[in-house]
């Protein structure tokens, strides 16, 4: 669902912003994080919310063409004047992750799987868990278990069994922490003939500075939450290094998410 509004040009102003709510299911737009499904015999396991799922995205675009100048003698109106104003706000809510476990716990030599649920999990990641250095997980580890214990012992120690098991969280429950930026711009275009002209482009790609937290334990995009055995013969998870957020989210055509300033030429004709 997308609404649009749009400025047509008034005074030199013009624009449009526009809010969309989506909710994208499918059964694994990366089969599952680990090539191939989670259970092999149970392709609907894998049915939850997909990689690129954002439920809200809200979209700014505005032009201010700057005042000319118009009777003002030649060197005002080309060095002050017909100056064009863009900016670009992009706000929207995170993406989902899945949180898996560091070895299969169904036996098999290749896929991933996932834990099983004690109660609703819950996640709050943010760029502040970054910058303070992850003092503590942001995901509720105390919400996850393993599906089995992957031993069995008797009173001695010894092994028993070995026990294999789906765990039966779904896939991609959870949403990591929101993408927002501004970018600006201006322009002045130089007349150099009729149909000639040189254009004059200064950039700040996120000229707040504002970087974005990525989804935890991901860097460029890649890695998931990942839970280990506590202990060989229970159920409880080993959370260390679990739930971190270890980078941040890239903008759009840049290799970071960190301020970018850049002058360019345009040649037009």
């Amino acid at each position: 669902m997308t609404t649009i509004f749009r400025q047509r040009l008034f005074h030199g102003l013009s624009g449009q912003a526009s809010y969309t709510w989506s909710h994208d299911l499918d059964i694994g737009s990366d089969s599952n994080g680990g090539g191939t499904a989670s259970q092999p015999f149970n392709i609907k396991a894998d049915y939850g919310n997909s990689n690129w799922d954002i439920r809200h995205r809200f979209v700014g675009v505005m032009t201010y063409d700057l005042p000319s100048f118009k009777g003002r003698n030649r060197w005002v109106q080309e060095t002050l004047g017909g100056w064009q104003l863009n900016d670009i706000v992009n706000l929207q809510t995170g993406m989902p992750f899945n949180v898996v476990l560091g070895y299969n716990s169904a036996g098999f030599d290749q896929g991933t799987t996932r834990p099983s649920f004690v109660h609703l999990a819950s996640a709050h990641c943010s760029l502040h868990n970054y910058i303070t250095g992850n003092k503590t997980s942001c995901i509720d580890a105390t919400a996850y278990t393993l599906p089995v214990a992957p031993q069995t012992l008797n009173s001695s120690g010894g092994i028993v069994a070995y026990n294999y098991g789906f765990g039966n969280t779904s896939r991609n429950t959870l949403h990591g922490p929101g993408f927002s930026y501004d970018n600006l711009s201006l322009f002045k275009d130089f007349g150099l003939r009729e149909r000639m002209k040189i254009q004059f482009r200064a950039e700040a790609l996120n000229v707040f500075n504002h970087p974005s937290a990525a989804n935890p334990n991901s860097s460029n995009g890649s890695g998931n939450p990942t839970l280990n055995a506590a202990s060989q013969s229970s159920t409880a998870v080993s959370t260390s290094g679990f739930g971190q957020v270890i980078g941040v989210q890239t903008l759009p055509g840049e290799l970071s998410g960190a301020r970018s300033l850049q002058l360019a030429g345009k040649f037009i004709f």
